[in-house]
């Protein structure tokens, strides 16, 4: 179940964030259909991040020993922790729009709220990502076979940019 992480993952940033673009055009529309759009999406959302914060306290037990004591640890614990955090914020979010359907008046509330989330959304994944793109966390190592195979293929280098192609490195 570890390697169903990056893929539920995508889903877990996507869908709140498309429930929150769906909240704002409700709020500036007065649509309807809006507001059906971003309790889908923030209900469909919540379920995907509880996904990822599950697949990723696997993937975390996976590659935790190794990365103790690195750089990379204080990262991953920050990551679980915002992944806990960014749960409760997504359900928060699909339960205000459900009450909101019965009635409740939930107002500009859900929009701060979605905001908050938002952001912490973003700061999760740019975390998830340098543990990944900058630390290597949970990327398996190519056999020294393998890699030189790629690298006398030119389709292949070390590292992103390390070829002077302007792109870093």
């Amino acid at each position: 179940m570890v390697e169903l992480h990056p893929p539920v993952v995508h889903f877990a940033i996507a869908l709140p964030l498309a429930g929150l673009l769906f909240e704002v055009l409700y709020r500036l529309t007065g649509r309807e259909i809006f507001s059906h759009g971003a309790f889908l999406n923030f209900s469909l959302g919540a379920v995907f991040v509880w996904l990822a914060w599950l697949t990723g306290g696997m993937a975390e037990e996976a590659v935790e020993e190794a990365v103790e004591g690195t750089p990379a640890y204080g990262i991953l614990e920050l990551h679980e922790t915002l992944g806990l955090v960014v749960s409760f914020l997504v359900t928060a979010l699909a339960v205000f729009k459900f009450l909101e359907f019965k009635g409740k008046r939930v107002g500009v509330f859900v929009i701060v709220l979605g905001f908050l989330t938002g952001a912490l959304l973003v700061v999760q994944g740019r975390l998830g990502g340098k543990l990944v793109y900058e630390h290597g966390v949970g990327v398996k190592v190519m056999s020294e076979e393998r890699e030189e195979r790629y690298e006398e293929s030119g389709l292949y280098f070390r590292s992103f940019g390390s070829r002077g192609d302007g792109f870093g490195g």
